[in-house]
């Protein structure tokens, strides 16, 4: 497969499912994030912004708290619940926004978690890190591969300890295995061991790194920290699975390796839909997908800018399943080429936009 950027995010996918992998991050197709994805989204944003005025208050030089609506959490609140439902990409409703005052309440409950008892050195702070180092060379170019992530809050704790907090809406259960995130799961946490390895290069004045995720739907926090030397390991870990990437020209499926897992396959992941194929009287055929769910009916016709289309016979295949019998007919190269062609992505969150101008670039040599 090709690939020139490794992000945690993309590691856990690679790990869950490679041909899911193999969609999203090397044809670019793009992840749809859904509702408890944005929900989580404005949480973030609302501390974000009181994170970004208790920086801004100590680099004036004033003590204490910042105060007005700048760090007001019903203003901010209301002002990113208008402008997510202004979007119109789900129905956002009185629940969905008492949702977000509850994990934004749980976060400001916590001394140490929120964002105005603390040191703010950077909110959002999004890194790009080349690691020009033997076995990183990106295979048939003189590229070499790019680590990438954003952290959501660098605080300092005193002079030698740097302290990252990242928050997080939903459960501290992994739904992949179901366990428990507690401290020694969380040891082996691709994300926390990325940001360990980015803030040793990014913050080389700190001795000390230590990194919390704060659970705000059960108000935990959950602290670790790593031996001084980790980032060492994590390179390497890095670059194995750089390799395995690279190398696999036939990525398996996760509902063809664990069956028992096929519900996420169906009910979770976005190529999971069923696509149902309709056709029109003058033998127009167009797709539409659709989630499964419990009592889902799939209607008999649609009517699309005032033509009518009638559901065409047989049962539907899953979008997933229409990829992969095209992808074993074609081959990788052929697949990829068709797919990008038709492949229009979206708007690019800026989290996600490595050009964005206040990306911090660096290099490990």
């Amino acid at each position: 497969m090709k690939i020139n950027n490794l992000r945690a995010s993309s590691i856990n996918e690679y790990n869950n499912c490679e041909f899911k992998y193999f969609l999203n991050f090397d044809i670019n197709i793009g992840s749809v994030a859904g509702f408890a994805a944005e929900k989580g989204t404005l949480v973030h944003l609302c501390l974000e912004l009181m994170a970004k005025a208790k920086r801004v208050h100590r680099l004036k030089g004033k003590r204490g708290k910042p105060k007005g609506k700048r760090v007001d959490p019903e203003y901010l609140l209301d002002i990113t619940y208008n402008r997510f439902k202004k979007q119109g990409r789900f129905n956002w409703g009185e629940e969905e926004k008492q949702f977000c005052r509850k994990q934004v309440q749980n976060a400001l409950a916590v001394p140490f978690i929120n964002p105005l008892n603390l040191k703010v050195l950077r909110t959002e702070h999004q890194f790009e890190i080349t690691i020009k180092k033997p076995g990183f060379l990106i295979r048939g170019t003189n590229e070499y591969l790019k680590l990438r992530g954003t952290i959501d809050l660098i605080t300092e704790q005193d002079k030698n300890t740097i302290h990252i907090i990242d928050y997080k809406t939903g459960k501290s259960t992994d739904w992949i295995t179901g366990e428990d995130k507690n401290h020694e799961k969380l040891k082996t946490d691709i994300q926390l061991r990325m940001y360990d390895l980015a803030i040793k290069y990014l913050y080389p004045q700190y001795k000390n790194r230590i990194f919390t995720l704060f659970f705000t739907q059960e108000s935990k926090p959950v602290t670790i920290s790593y031996d001084s030397d980790e980032w060492i390991n994590t390179l390497e870990e890095f670059k194995q699975v750089f390799r395995q990437i690279e190398k696999n020209d036939n990525p398996t499926r996760l509902i063809d390796i664990k069956v028992s897992d096929q519900w996420k396959c169906n009910y979770v992941c976005q190529f999971g839909e069923l696509a149902v194929k309709f056709e029109s009287e003058n033998g127009q055929i167009i797709t539409e997908n659709y989630r499964k769910k419990k009592g889902m009916v799939i209607p008999e016709e649609i009517v699309k800018n005032d033509i009518t289309y009638k559901k065409l016979p047989g049962y539907p295949e899953t979008v997933c399943q229409k990829y992969y019998k095209k992808f074993n007919k074609l081959g990788m190269d052929e697949f990829r080429q068709q797919m990008t062609e038709l492949t229009v992505n979206g708007k690019v969150s800026a989290r996600n936009d490595y050009s964005n101008p206040k990306l911090t670039k660096l290099e490990i040599t």
